[in-house]
C-alpha cells in the first residue's frame, strides 16, 4: 500500500503543501475552517507526521543549530566475526555505518542477528522502548535467511544478499563488475590460464556471482584454457590441502583468483614449492590489504550507503517493508599489490 506524505494529504484537503504543513502544527496564519478541512484529511487517510523532520524543524526554524540525535540499530551475526568485538570494531563495512551515522547527527546500537531473530518480538519491545526506528542489518553468514523480526514500524536496510525475506532496501558490491575489471587486468598482465580458486559459502552469500562471472569468461576462452574451479567450504581450506595441490598440478594455472582466505593459499603454495608471483600469481577478489594484488569491495562505502538509506527513509517517514525495494550496488577499485607480476 502507498504511503501517505505530506503532498497526499495537501491533495487531499485542497490546500498547499506549506499550508498543510503549518495546519498540522496550529500555526495561526491558518484560518480554524481550513485546518479543520486538513485534519480530516488526516484521518481520513492516516497520516502521520515524522517525529525526525518535525523535531528538525522545530530546531532549524526556532535559529538553533541541528543537534537531533536519533539512535540507529545496527545488526550483525557474530558468525562473521570469529574474534568477536574487537572483529567487529575492525570491519569495514561497521565503520562506514559508524561514520555516516554519526555524521549525519545518529547515535548508534549494536543486536546480534541470532539473539534477534531467536526472540524477534522481544527485540521489537526493546526498540520501541529505546526509541529505535531504524536498523541497519550488516552481513549474514549464511544464506537464504528470514529475518523473523517484525519491520512494519521500521526504516531497515540490509547490507548483502543473504536476507530474502522480507524483501527489502539493500546495498551490497558489485560483484559481478568487478570479476569483469579483475579479469580485464589479469589479461592486461600477461595471463591466461586463470583459475578460480572458490569459496562455496561465499559465493552462496552473493548469489552465485562470483562462479557465473567465472563460467561466463571460461566460455569465451579457447577450449585450453578452460579451467574447472577449485571448491571449498569457509574455514576448512586447509582440510582441502592436498586436493588443491593436486588441481593446481592437474590444471597448471598462471593465476589464482581467490574469493577469500588469501594468507592459507599463499602459505600452501609457499611449502609446496611454488614462488608467488614468480612462479604463479595470486589475485584477491575481495583483497585483505594493500599486500595483496586484488579488487578493493570498498566495504566502509556500502556500509555509509547503507546507513545514508536507513536514514532517508526515517526522513520520509518510509517504514515497514517496501512496496518496490530499492537495490543498491558500490563498484569495487582495483589495487596494485605484490602478488602479481607482468608476464610474456
Amino acid at each position: 500500500m502507498p504511503r501517505n506524505n505530506l503532498r497526499q494529504l495537501a491533495k487531499l484537503a485542497r490546500v498547499s503543501v506549506a499550508t498543510a504543513s503549518y495546519a498540522l502544527r496550529g500555526h495561526p496564519c491558518v484560518a480554524e475552517a481550513t485546518r479543520e478541512r486538513v485534519l480530516r484529511a488526516v484521518r481520513k487517510i492516516g497520516y502521520r507526521t515524522n517525529p525526525l523532520v518535525a523535531a528538525l524543524m522545530t530546531q532549524v526554524q526556532a535559529g538553533r543549530p541541528v543537534q537531533y540525535h536519533g539512535t540507529i540499530g545496527i545488526c550483525y551475526d557474530p558468525a562473521m566475526f570469529p574474534g568477536g568485538l574487537d572483529d567487529l570494531r575492525a570491519d569495514k563495512f561497521h565503520q562506514g555505518a559508524l561514520r555516516q551515522a554519526a555524521g549525519q547527527g545518529f547515535e548508534t546500537e549494536l543486536f546480534r542477528f541470532d539473539a534477534m531473530n531467536a526472540k524477534p518480538a522481544h527485540h521489537a519491545r526493546i526498540l520501541q522502548a529505546r526509541g529505535i526506528q531504524g536498523v541497519l542489518f550488516l552481513p549474514i553468514f549464511t544464506s537464504p535467511v528470514r529475518l523473523e523480526l517484525d519491520v512494519q514500524s521500521l526504516a531497515v536496510c540490509c547490507v548483502g544478499y543473504p536476507i530474502v525475506e522480507p524483501d527489502l532496501n539493500r546495498v551490497a558490491h558489485h560483484h559481478f563488475r568487478s570479476f569483469n575489471l579483475a579479469w580485464k587486468q589479469a589479461h592486461a598482465l600477461g595471463y591466461r590460464r586463470i583459475g578460480l580458486v572458490l569459496d562455496e559459502v561465499v559465493d552462496a552469500r552473493v548469489y552465485h556471482q562470483w562462479m557465473a562471472a567465472y563460467l561466463l569468461h571460461q566460455a569465451e576462452q579457447p577450449r585450453g584454457l578452460r579451467l574447472a574451479p577449485f571448491r571449498y567450504r569457509s574455514n576448512e581450506f586447509t582440510a582441502y590441502r592436498k586436493a588443491f595441490l593436486r588441481w593446481v598440478d592437474k590444471m597448471r594455472p598462471d593465476v589464482l583468483m581467490l574469493t577469500d582466505v588469501v594468507p592459507p593459499v599463499a602459505e600452501v603454495l609457499q611449502q609446496a614449492g611454488w614462488r608467488v608471483p614468480a612462479d604463479i600469481g595470486l589475485l584477491a577478489l575481495r583483497t585483505p590489504g594493500p599486500e595483496i594484488s586484488g579488487i578493493n569491495q570498498q566495504e566502509s562505502r556500502i556500509g555509509a550507503v547503507g546507513m545514508s538509506n536507513v536514514i532517508s527513509q526515517l526522513y520520509r517517514n518510509e517504514l515497514g517493508a517496501p512496496p518496490e525495494p530499492i537495490f543498491t550496488l558500490v563498484s569495487g577499485k582495483w589495487q596494485d599489490g605484490k602478488t602479481l607480476r607482468p608476464i610474456s
